[in-house]
């Protein structure tokens, strides 16, 4: 009796597997239909939360460096968390103005003291070093307020 070479016997071994895995056309619509639906929801709550895990994300940012940019990006991106809670910068408003404005809203001056950083490092070109932990205390309350 003559011996089946190797490559046969690893044909035969590989579609004997393949046949024990085949899942039939319903099934296979019903895993894509699942799959599309999973991908959305991610996606869904991804939106939905951004705002949250930007705020995680600059927050971490913000703690660890003490540098202009990142101060600037962290800045920014509280106007924006304020704008999507209705707190709107009007054309020709001044920062302080709009500062004040939000701590009217929110019933404290966190909002003055961080813009009063904000404008020293901006146009005084002042270090944010010796500041940088009362910068930062004052930007994340501000965002879990924000957020809230």
């Amino acid at each position: 009796m003559p011996k089946p070479e190797e490559g046969q016997e690893q044909e035969e071994d590989d579609s004997q597997a393949a046949a024990g895995w085949s899942i039939s056309k319903p099934m296979q619509f019903t895993l894509i239909g699942a799959a599309v639906v999973l991908l959305a929801l991610v996606i869904w709550l991804i939106i939905r939360k951004r705002l949250v895990i930007m705020s995680k994300w600059k927050g971490k940012r913000l703690e660890q460096h003490a540098d202009v940019d990142t101060f600037t990006e962290g800045y920014q991106f509280l106007l924006q968390a304020l704008a999507k809670k209705g707190l709107i910068l009007k054309e020709g408003q001044t920062l302080r103005e709009y500062a004040s404005d939000v701590d009217l809203w929110f019933g404290h001056g966190e909002m003055s003291k961080l813009t009063t950083y904000y404008e020293r490092v901006i146009y005084r070109d002042e270090p944010m070093d010796e500041h940088h932990r009362e910068v930062y205390r004052l930007w994340n309350r501000l965002v879990n307020e924000i957020l809230a």
